[in-house]
């Protein structure tokens, strides 16, 4: 199916520049090798797996199969997902596989516990991963632990970043070291303070999603109502984060996963920020094989494949009232399903 991304608003500011945004031309395939974890996040997006058949792994023959299909259709970016894939099995040598095939780009999505083991970090980066993308949420030890029911989960988290940024500044990780912070009623209004902690570990790359109402955070209604909070309510807050970074933090900073009219004012009259700002005006073309999806889903050999940005328009997301005469409603995916059910539509407008 042929690709139908975000229209980039025209990058140019009020002076006729564009600004230096680096963007990434690589296809990109997500695998997503299984869903067991070794964290139980509230909010977490696979939902309440349960017996067996959610803690099944993919196995490396299909890994790898599925890495040359994707190399002939043109991707040359991969990323390993779960569930949690530092804890399977056969992480590294599909590494290594994806390397030998001609992947230029190897990134492993993780929540990080793994990574307070220096070795384990050392064996990732030998067989080829050039990125990491750590999920961490908050600063604060009690509210990680709160979000992930790990205890002592910002402790390794952090001891992780530590190792993985040496590794970095060994000149070993090309495509950087990001930590990725899901945006939740229990963090929105600290995300400056964030910043601060994370960018004086070394971090300089850091993207932040709202919420997304599924899995738990939509099954379980109580966990929904006490987690998501409004647009509204977050806007004033990256607003503080845009101002923070333009003048001091300088690092490389996204917000994903919210419609274009949630966003504070400020982006939104100045499209150069818009593009700077907005993380899905930057994200890889994306194709998705996700094991042990559900079995009205998946194909014959257990994996779901479809493309990212066609799902969310499609299935994920929905356009709402104000979306009919918006001036952005070619560029803006919309408004996450589950959103509407709990909040409604009274907070959006046409742009």
């Amino acid at each position: 199916m042929e690709r139908r991304l975000p229209v980039v608003p025209d990058g140019r500011d009020e002076f006729g520049h564009v600004p230096e945004v680096a963007f990434d031309a690589r296809r990109n395939l997500e695998l997503n090798v299984g869903m067991a974890c070794n964290n139980a996040c509230v909010f977490c997006v696979s939902g309440l797996p349960e017996g067996k058949e959610s803690r099944r792994w993919l196995p490396l023959e299909k890994a790898v199969r599925e890495l040359d299909v994707a190399f002939e259709r043109g991707c040359r970016s991969v990323g390993f997902l779960g569930g949690e894939p530092t804890i399977w099995p056969e992480l590294l040598p599909a590494v290594r596989h994806a390397r030998a095939r001609g992947y230029t780009r190897v990134a492993v999505c993780s929540n990080g516990m793994r990574y307070d083991d220096a070795a384990f970090v050392r064996a990732l980066v030998d067989a080829g991963v050039t990125r990491f993308a750590v999920s961490v949420h908050s600063h604060r030890a009690e509210i990680e632990h709160e979000l992930t029911k790990v205890p002592d989960a910002l402790e390794r988290k952090v001891a992780g970043l530590r190792h993985l940024l040496a590794e970095r500044a060994a000149g070993r990780l090309p495509d950087n070291v990001s930590i990725n912070p899901v945006l939740n009623r229990r963090t929105y209004a600290e995300v400056v303070e964030f910043i601060t902690f994370f960018v004086a570990l070394g971090v300089d790359d850091i993207r932040f999603n709202f919420i997304r109402p599924e899995g738990k955070a939509e099954i379980e209604h109580d966990i929904a109502r006490a987690i998501i909070p409004t647009f509204t309510q977050v806007a004033p807050y990256i607003r503080r984060a845009v101002a923070a970074n333009e003048r001091r933090f300088k690092i490389h900073l996204t917000f994903g996963e919210m419609p274009l009219c949630g966003l504070p004012e400020e982006l939104l009259r100045r499209p150069a920020l818009l593009r700077k700002y907005v993380g899905e005006f930057q994200d890889l073309t994306t194709d998705v094989a996700l094991f042990a999806a559900p079995r009205r889903e998946q194909g014959q050999d257990g994996l779901d494949r479809f493309n990212w940005q066609d799902r969310k328009r499609g299935q994920l997301k929905q356009p709402v009232q104000a979306c009919t005469t918006c001036r952005f409603g070619g560029t803006c995916f919309g408004v996450a399903r589950g959103y509407v059910a709990l909040h409604g539509e009274q907070e959006f407008r046409p742009l």
